[in-house]
């Protein structure tokens, strides 16, 4: 039975070539329009994501009496309140290069090496970044960049500096705002993921700046154990089950013991909500746009959407060319609910073919695409989450939908009056394809 559904299905699309390929040629663009905006949104739906500890993850903000946050605060304030707030497991300060200014970074142990790089894609971080982020690890001794003069390298970075030679234990001079430093190479890690918001090539040990050498005069506001000068990003580990919001009320308590001149609060915002905000009306900064997102997905669902009204309207004004073929076979014995899987099947192949050709253009438009959005997003980026399931069910489900219309309406005539040509002159159907038209335009 079911072959003989298909064969019927593959002779009605060669008997009317131009209605098929008009048919699915609209779907197919529907489709792939749908992919790629869904690309995007299930890729910044994931950012973060990979994180082992992002539950008890939380950045570190400041707000003032007008409600304005932003996330820079004074390097010494998370190592006091670790002290005295016991719901923090640990803390991790980080210090982006893009904010204190470019740095060159020179190869070996002379500043003059003719061998230099421009590098503003750094920063300074804490010994336990690695154990509080969950980034790879490729070569080298985790815990070393916990000591002063230390430097892990991305795996690209550390390719594009000693090509195919061991990076382990080389010296590399960098060049800032802070003067002239020495830092070995002790450590190589994975090319951070696209959908990360921390993202940094070289990450240089924090400790560093602890020597008031190291600091070359800009030691009054740079201290690592100031309390005054906002210019580091936090984040802290909070013990598994610990309550935020008591957190922030002990962490603003130990600022203002600290700092009595200051009004500005804590405010602790969950890492996993830090790209895209928890909803709308959430006021915390965020590296993305959660409105942008909605809006995107409301533009996919629409084309999608338009790509099916347009296929029932087609399905609906061809739908007199097949009545014979429905009076015929309802004469001849077959049910009405054979007939609505024999339609339905149909709707279903051309769904099915309109699908594959999308994924074929999706793939054809993929590099373009990546280029003209500054993301490098595949297939693969639907791995993440439920966003494969999520878009499949939509499109197996609007597939259903579209050509059940179709199915109900073809199998709902009267077998005699069909034969007689009857139908020609009703105006079945027209009254759904004025309302999708309108709803099209």
């Amino acid at each position: 039975m079911l072959r003989n559904y298909l064969l019927i299905a593959s002779r009605n699309l060669l008997k009317n070539p131009v209605f098929s390929f008009i048919n699915i040629s609209g779907l197919s663009l529907g489709m792939a329009a749908f992919i790629l905006i869904f690309q995007y949104i299930s890729f910044e739906k994931s950012v973060n994501g990979f994180h082992t500890n992002l539950p008890n993850i939380y950045r570190v903000l400041m707000q003032n009496k007008n409600g304005e946050m932003w996330d820079g605060v004074a390097p010494g304030l998370v190592a006091l309140a670790k002290q005295r707030v016991v719901e923090i497991k640990e803390y991790c300060r980080i210090a982006e290069g893009s904010s204190l200014g470019d740095g060159v970074v020179a190869l070996g142990n002379s500043f003059s090496s003719n061998k230099s790089f421009r590098e503003n894609n750094f920063a300074y971080v804490e010994g336990n970044f690695f154990e509080i982020f969950s980034f790879q690890l490729i070569e080298g001794n985790v815990n070393s960049i916990k000591e002063p003069n230390t430097v892990a390298l991305s795996q690209s970075t550390a390719k594009k500096y000693f090509g195919d030679k061991n990076s382990i234990g080389n010296v590399v001079a960098l060049n800032n705002q802070f003067g002239k430093t020495l830092y070995t190479v002790t450590l190589i890690y994975a090319d951070i993921p696209e959908n990360s918001d921390l993202k940094y090539d070289l990450l240089f040990s924090i400790q560093t700046l602890a020597n008031k050498a190291n600091l070359d005069g800009n030691e009054g506001w740079a201290s690592l154990d100031g309390l005054k000068s906002q210019w580091m990003n936090a984040y802290i580990l909070l013990q598994p089950g610990a309550n935020s919001t008591l957190a922030e009320i002990k962490i603003t308590e130990v600022k203002k013991q600290a700092t009595p001149e200051s009004t500005d609060i804590i405010r602790l915002q969950p890492m996993v909500n830090q790209h895209l905000a928890r909803s709308l009306s959430d006021n915390f900064p965020t590296k993305g746009n959660l409105k942008f997102i909605y809006l995107l997905s409301g533009i996919s669902i629409l084309i999608l959407a338009i790509a099916w009204f347009n296929y029932i309207n087609l399905s609906t004004a061809g739908a007199v060319k097949r009545a014979k073929e429905v009076g015929i076979r309802k004469v001849t014995g077959a049910s009405r609910q054979q007939l609505v899987r024999q339609f339905l099947g149909e709707s279903l192949v051309i769904n099915i073919l309109a699908l594959f050709i999308a994924l074929a253009l999706v793939n054809a438009l993929q590099s373009s695409y990546n280029y003209f959005i500054h993301k490098e997003l595949s297939f693969a980026t639907f791995q993440q989450g439920n966003f494969w399931l999520i878009g499949s069910t939509l499109i197996a489900v609007g597939s259903l939908a579209s050509g059940g219309y179709t199915a109900f309406v073809l199998t709902s005539f009267n077998p005699s009056q069909t034969l007689k040509g009857i139908y020609r002159n009703t105006n079945s159907g027209i009254w759904l394809r004025k309302i999708l038209v309108v709803f099209q335009f």
